[in-house]
């Protein structure tokens, strides 16, 4: 597993699948999606996310080599085999949804960076850095 860096970044777009809460927006959620707009990384939503139903990629033109994902683990295996799929290449995934090992070794074995971390660790401020520094001892 990789450390976040603002190269996460670098191409300036991210795949954002919010897939919690079944239609009611997760609070992590809000506040990333507040993080991205202020540091001008553009946002790929696939249809449906975050409504609970079972999100597809295929609706997408064309999908960036990075996602940010948020999903309960009854979807795991689903959002992780659409993004396998769909050629994305980086996953980064929110701690409190951190994903299992399973998840983890398959993504590895098919060559895709994971990183475990909150973005706003290193696009957002205040107590985000703090706890950055903290973990990144």
């Amino acid at each position: 597993m990789t450390r976040l860096t603002k190269e996460f970044f670098s191409s300036g777009e991210v795949l954002y699948w919010d897939h919690t809460r079944n239609g009611a927006p997760c609070p992590i959620s809000r506040k990333v999606t507040e993080t991205f707009r202020s540091q001008g990384v553009k946002t790929v939503v696939p249809k449906g996310a975050g409504d609970g139903r079972e999100t597809d990629l295929s609706g997408l033109q064309r999908v960036p080599r990075s996602a940010y994902v948020l999903f309960e683990k009854k979807d795991e295996s689903h959002v992780i085999r659409q993004l396998l799929e769909n050629g994305v290449q980086q996953i980064l995934f929110h701690p409190m949804m951190a994903p299992s090992k399973e998840a983890l070794l398959a993504c590895e074995k098919r060559g895709v960076e994971t990183i475990v971390a909150c973005p706003r660790m290193v696009l957002g401020d205040g107590m985000c850095k703090i706890h950055a520094l903290i973990l990144n001892r």
